[in-house]
C-alpha cells in the first residue's frame, strides 16, 4: 500500500500514516467516467438496492480514492439510475432490470 501511495511511512517499523487520497476526479478526461464507476462498485459492495450518493461517494470501502461523485457521474452508467428524495438528496439505484446483485 506504500508503493501504491495509499499509505505512508511513519519511520517506525510497522507504523503507516493514510497518504492524501487519490482525487478521481483531477484527470479530466476520465475522472467522471472513474467516479461513476466506482460508484457502482460500491453499490455492488454494499448489497443495497439504493443509498444515498453522499454517502457512496465518502463511503471507507472506497479508501484511498476521493471521487467527488456528482448526479452527471452517476448519469455515465447505464445500470444506475438518480432518484430524488426530498429537498437536496440524491439517492443512486439500481435502473429498473439491472440488478448488480449476483
Amino acid at each position: 500500500m506504500v508503493d501504491w501511495g495509499a499509505l505512508s511511512n511513519t519511520g517506525r517499523r510497522g507504523v503507516f500514516r493514510s497518504a492524501p487520497r487519490i482525487d478521481v476526479r483531477g484527470d479530466t478526461a476520465n475522472g467522471p467516467a472513474v467516479a461513476g464507476w466506482l460508484i457502482e462498485a460500491a453499490l455492488v459492495a454494499s448489497g443495497r438496492d439504493s443509498m444515498r450518493l453522499g454517502s457512496l461517494a465518502r463511503h471507507p470501502m472506497l479508501f484511498p480514492f476521493a471521487t467527488g461523485a456528482t448526479a452527471r457521474d452517476v448519469l455515465t452508467r447505464t445500470r444506475l439510475e438518480l432518484f430524488r428524495e426530498g429537498v437536496g438528496e440524491e439517492l443512486v439505484g439500481w435502473r429498473y432490470g439491472s440488478s448488480g446483485r449476483r
